[in-house]
């Protein structure tokens, strides 16, 4: 049996560990998979490069690295995913950093956003390719999504359509060569784990002349995340989307 690879690129915050888990377990708490449906590979560790002809799937986790850090474990994963894409055509989908990661080996342009950082909830427009593709099947145009990033898509890959944008990132979303999805949102977030985040950067966010206490007032509590997710299982399964 073929599996999901999920490629965690690092750990969460601590305490969102102990509340709910690790990047993979939120990835894997919103779809019905059990835990040996899934093959977790930790790039950051040096484990060894999966076997993908096992792999029927790719999910990449966000990370607290930076896409433009000259890590050794990003060189590596970098170009064995390149090659991985071109090779096997498997379906992939890149979150915040992976969605980032994605861009940049297919050709893109990665850096730090000018205005530095997106947090909280943020209303989110698909465009016209967008309302077209698989990835958003039933999706509103508009829609909210939690996000924590300073790094964005600056430029896309020669050839990549542009899916959804909001007044802050221009890149939300982006569909490559018929196997290559990102999003810079966080469909695996939760409620609380966006929580989480603001309240560890408190003091930070402060500083930038951000106020903790009004994102997490105007924090929504339920997205589409589990949506997304969902209909990216069902691409990689070749299932008709409701």
């Amino acid at each position: 049996m073929k599996k999901l690879l999920i490629v965690k690129t690092g750990k969460t915050l601590k305490s969102v560990i102990e509340k709910v888990g690790d990047f993979e377990d939120l990835i894997i708490n919103k779809t019905s998979l059990r835990i040996d449906e899934v093959i977790i590979y930790k790039p950051f560790k040096n484990d060894d490069f999966p076997e993908m002809n096992r792999i029927k799937g790719i999910i990449i986790t966000g990370s607290h690295s930076m896409v433009t850090d000259d890590l050794p474990w990003i060189k590596s994963l970098s170009k064995w995913l390149k090659y991985s894409i071109d090779e096997f055509s498997i379906p992939v989908l890149g979150l915040c950093f992976g969605h980032q990661l994605l861009a940049k080996i297919c050709g893109g342009q990665v850096d730090y956003h000018p205005i530095k950082k997106e947090i909280g909830s943020r209303e989110i427009f698909l465009t016209e390719e967008g309302r077209k593709n698989r990835l958003f099947k039933g999706f509103p145009d508009k829609f909210t999504g939690y996000l924590i990033h300073e790094q964005s898509v600056l430029r896309l890959p020669s050839g990549a359509k542009r899916l959804a944008y909001n007044n802050f990132e221009n890149n939300q979303a982006f569909y490559l060569k018929d196997n290559i999805w990102g999003v810079q949102f966080h469909p695996e977030f939760t409620f609380e784990v966006i929580k989480e985040y603001i309240l560890n950067d408190k003091d930070e966010l402060s500083k930038n002349g951000f106020k903790p206490s009004e994102l997490i007032e105007n924090l929504h509590r339920d997205t589409l995340g589990k949506k997304l997710i969902k209909n990216f299982l069902e691409i990689i399964n070749n299932k008709k989307l409701d």
